[in-house]
């Protein structure tokens, strides 16, 4: 249910109580505030979970750059309870939560995306992208050089699945002095990270029969990590 605040500066830390009582592994936090581009309900997260009903927002928040981030927001919908979308378009909003990610069976498509506990309009407010994980690492770090000289690594963080059960991986990218040190760690090392998440466009190519070349504009969503801190370290573990 959305709900109106008047102050602009909502702090997203977790409130005490039942989640300091979780294991810091599994730690799983977000929080953003920015403007709502699209508002829409549907079946499932971009293709996801589609036999319950989601208020689905894009939220676009400005970055300290010129750039900007467009978040996706789905908060689930009880049984015959609906959402106005139309009075939400170019709203301010704060939203709190946990990562997600939708896996789109049809088309292959994945997007990481917020599954909200709480949403509320704001009056007046501090542009914010904030995300807290502890969880472990799913893949051997390596580190990469891209075409303008930054050294990054590109990891995947495991994270409880609330809506489906099991496990989902968190794409997280890790620039510089994060890359170098997160390559130090293998697959089964717990992190505390925080970041943003952000979204980027590609070109994606397809080759059909005669070799005919397509192509397909996607958005990728992705932590961009600003401090890691190791948690815990297992004894043994092979990097294959």
């Amino acid at each position: 249910r959305l709900r109106s605040s008047k102050g602009g500066t909502g702090d997203f830390s977790p409130a005490p109580g039942k989640e300091n009582k979780q294991k810091m592994n599994n730690e799983n936090f977000a929080g953003i505030m920015g403007t709502v581009k699209q508002a829409e309900v549907t079946n499932g997260v971009c293709g996801y979970d589609t036999e319950n009903r989601y208020a689905v927002l894009r939220v676009c928040v400005p970055r300290k750059s010129s750039a900007e981030d467009t978040v996706i927001v789905a908060q689930r919908l009880e049984e015959n309870k609906n959402m106005e979308e139309t009075p939400l378009l170019d709203k301010d909003i704060m939203a709190t939560g946990i990562l997600q990610k939708a896996i789109n069976a049809e088309s292959g498509h994945t997007a990481v995306f917020i599954l909200a506990e709480h949403v509320a309009t704001v009056e007046f407010p501090e542009y914010q992208n904030g995300v807290k994980l502890t969880a472990e690492i799913v893949n051997n770090p390596e580190v990469r050089e891209t075409p303008r000289g930054k050294h990054i690594a590109d990891v995947m963080l495991k994270v409880e699945n609330c809506i489906q059960g099991g496990n989902v991986h968190i794409p997280c990218i890790f620039w510089q002095e994060n890359a170098s040190e997160i390559a130090k760690y293998k697959r089964g090392t717990i992190v505390k990270i925080t970041g943003r998440l952000q979204s980027r466009e590609y070109v994606k190519k397809h080759y059909g029969d005669n070799n005919a070349e397509s192509e397909e504009k996607r958005t990728t969503f992705e932590v961009s990590v600003e401090k890691v801190q190791v948690w815990w370290q297992p004894e043994t573990v092979e990097r294959n």
